[in-house]
């Protein structure tokens, strides 16, 4: 045989074995290629970017994602209905070995966007995705890129998850790659339809361990054996073992001695003591600003996360969950909390509750907090907030409750009952109902109804009283009606638009006064003792300001729930003279499985949240309206969701595992013990400076 047939015979039996081998085990990448063969699907059709748009399958040959122009895009735009994550998912239509991905968005202003990312993957094999990378995106910032190390891991479908907090909000994508690295590339099954691959939407991701960590990323501190926690247990223990409220220093509610004594009720009060700022009185006469802390209570199941789903099958996103027969007290129907199941590893399950009641009480007050506030029923001595809820029975329009119902105050009647604690001199007043008052939804939602609405026909009383009977037909020709009497107009479905701007705030403003009166004069029906205060409203969103003030002189104060980092909101209340409490607020990192809030509060750090804390509530006792407020919350949430809705917020003082964020709450006591004299220093200086700008 020839040199020349013998080298023949070898470049054909190679060829061989590349063909076997790609046969057997699949092919071998090329380097440095891109994924171009596969498809996708999104959660929702593209509004923008054809042929993106038809919806359904798209190839990746066709869509506007890999055509690698990045100042072109997908997009998803933002409405009033528009679903606040858009999930894609990419089938690369066999498994590869990926170095990396790459995705990218490039936005025309600070209104397009979305607030957070999740990128996922799985081999075909799996039957679970896992996290590649989560972020943050700072929407001041218009052009966004992600690049994902996957250090050679195997996958066929990536799913890339969006989310906007402000649902109007445009997403654009501009462009996606995905970089083979080194190792086998799969064999090539049988093509995804539509149907299977939007079922990759719900397919579960990895999320948390046995003792509800995130399974991602280590920290200091992380737990990895029961051991570890009853060692934090017996650390802390020896480190709080003195803690106890100074006495020398406040009186046993913690009002600030050395500030003055004024007229005790035996009862917390609130006041203008020095005829400038006002201030909560406690029962034995002593200046007080609300340093609260909300659902303090182990007993509180919104800690808890669902742990199976609706027909009764495992919820597949843990890695293992507390024994139900050792940890019984942590589950509840389909619900585990894994902070039950961590405080009884951690203090035992014989006296797991009193040991945590009592550490809970020694951390609150080494931290400075004072109140338990909004959601709070536990065993911990301290003052607290109450919290009626709003009886069933009450009409509603949307989520606003109707005032005018002539059965109003009955109903209240039988769906309140104050007198467990109508003599308590620790506690401190009540708030009704939670973050629900009139807004334009509400207002549009009654203007379409008929006299059968109470609201209605008031409404129609209103307008009567306030154009003259006479005027009827002055009435029609504004509202765009023709109702031929007013009983009639009572049964005319009204445009919210055409009503005049100072006739729907006066009528908020009524229907505000009708409210609270009512609910006063139920109160005091029961108690006589303690403050009613408000509704804990958040401003511009189910509730309006002329709701939020109409009402003030039957409360005692006002209370919202503000998640912000400028206390400039108090400068709407401030002309009101009524004393604000923000009931709810806190700051939060994007780390360890879990989220922020929103934008407005997220912290780089856990030293960053204390240092955001501090900012915020200092400037908020600069103003001399402002009495309290109470962070929400102790733990933070489940890193797999809050079993009533899947809030994930990074929250907490303490984690799910028990453990202090340190850094945080060593800043927090520092400004804790300084906001009185603050409050005290700063009420003439604030007072002066509003005056100025109201003449302005």
């Amino acid at each position: 045989m020839t040199a020349h047939g013998s080298r023949l015979i070898h470049l054909t039996l190679a060829a061989m074995l590349l063909f076997l081998t790609t046969q057997l085990l699949g092919a071998p990448r090329a380097h440095a290629t891109t994924v171009t063969g596969g498809q996708y699907i999104a959660s929702t059709t593209a509004t923008d970017g054809t042929p993106d748009t038809s919806g359904g399958v798209v190839a990746f040959q066709d869509s506007k994602l890999f055509d690698g122009d990045t100042s072109d895009y997908v997009g998803w735009r933002g409405s009033a209905s528009a679903p606040k994550k858009v999930t894609l998912v990419f089938d690369l239509s066999r498994d590869y070995p990926l170095d990396s991905l790459t995705f990218t968005s490039n936005a025309v202003n600070q209104y397009w966007g979305f607030d957070e990312i999740e990128v996922d993957y799985r081999a075909e094999a799996d039957t679970r995705y896992t996290i590649a990378s989560s972020a943050t995106r700072d929407r001041s910032v218009l052009g966004f890129s992600l690049p994902v190390q996957m250090d050679d891991r195997e996958a066929r479908f990536v799913r890339i998850s969006m989310t906007r907090n402000n649902q109007y909000l445009h997403i654009p994508v501009s462009e996606v790659a995905f970089t083979v690295g080194t190792g086998t590339i799969g064999q090539n099954p049988v093509p995804y339809d539509e149907a299977a691959l939007r079922a990759e939407l719900s397919v579960p991701t990895m999320l948390a361990d046995t003792y509800g960590q995130s399974l991602y990323g280590s920290w200091p501190g992380k737990v990895t054996s029961d051991a570890q926690l009853q060692q934090d247990a017996a650390d802390e223990a020896a480190a709080r073992a003195g803690s106890t409220l100074d006495l020398n220093t406040y009186d046993q509610y913690g009002g600030l001695k050395g500030l003055g004594t004024y007229q005790a009720t035996g009862y917390f009060r609130l006041g203008k003591v020095d005829g400038t700022a006002w201030w909560f009185i406690t029962p034995e006469g002593h200046k007080f600003i609300l340093k609260g802390v909300d659902a303090t209570s182990v007993d509180d199941w919104g800690y808890a996360t669902l742990y199976q789903n609706a027909d009764g099958s495992p919820r597949d996103v843990f890695s293992g969950l507390p024994d139900k027969t050792t940890y019984g007290p942590a589950y509840n129907g389909d619900m585990v909390s894994f902070v039950r199941a961590n405080l009884m590893r951690k203090y035992g399950a014989a006296d797991w509750k009193t040991s945590y009641t009592d550490m809970t009480r020694k951390r609150l007050v080494d931290w400075g907090f004072n109140t338990k506030s909004k959601w709070s029923s536990d065993g911990i001595t301290m003052p607290w907030i109450g919290h009626i809820t709003a009886p069933d029975s009450l009409m509603r329009i949307d989520y606003g409750v109707d005032p005018f119902d002539p059965d109003f105050a009955s109903k209240l009647d039988a769906g309140m009952d104050l007198s467990a604690n109508a003599d308590s001199p620790w506690l401190i007043g009540y708030y009704f109902d939670n973050e629900r008052g009139w807004d334009d939804t509400v207002m549009t939602d009654m203007l379409k109804r008929d006299h059968t609405q109470p609201a209605k026909a008031a409404f129609v009383a209103y307008l009567e009283q306030t154009y003259g009977e006479a005027n009827l037909a002055q009435v029609n020709s504004l509202l765009g009606t023709t109702a031929a009497s007013w009983t009639a107009l009572q049964d005319t479905a009204i445009t919210f638009a055409n009503v005049p701007a100072d006739d729907r705030t006066a009528f908020v403003t009524e229907a505000s006064k009708q409210y609270y009166s009512g609910i006063r004069d139920a109160i005091r029906r029961q108690d006589t003792h303690h403050l009613f205060l408000g509704s804990a409203l958040v401003p511009n969103w189910r509730s309006s300001l002329a709701w939020n003030v109409g009402g003030r002189d039957y409360l005692d104060a006002i209370s919202l729930d503000v998640y912000s980092d400028s206390a400039s909101y108090l400068a709407d209340y401030e002309p009101y003279d009524k004393p604000v409490l923000n009931l709810e607020f806190s700051f939060s990192t994007h780390d360890r499985g879990l989220r922020s809030v929103n934008g407005s509060v997220l912290a780089t750090s856990v030293a960053d949240r204390g240092s955001l804390y501090q900012a915020f509530v200092e400037d908020e006792a600069q103003y001399r309206v402002f009495v309290g407020s109470g962070w929400f919350a102790y733990y933070d949430q489940a890193v797999t969701g809050r079993a009533s809705d899947g809030e994930d917020f990074n929250i907490g003082l303490v984690n799910q595992q028990d453990q202090p964020y340190t850094d945080m709450t060593d800043v927090m006591a520092t400004t804790n013990r300084q906001l009185e004299r603050i409050h005290l220093n700063a009420a003439t200086a604030q007072s002066t400076a509003r005056a100025k700008e109201l003449a302005r």
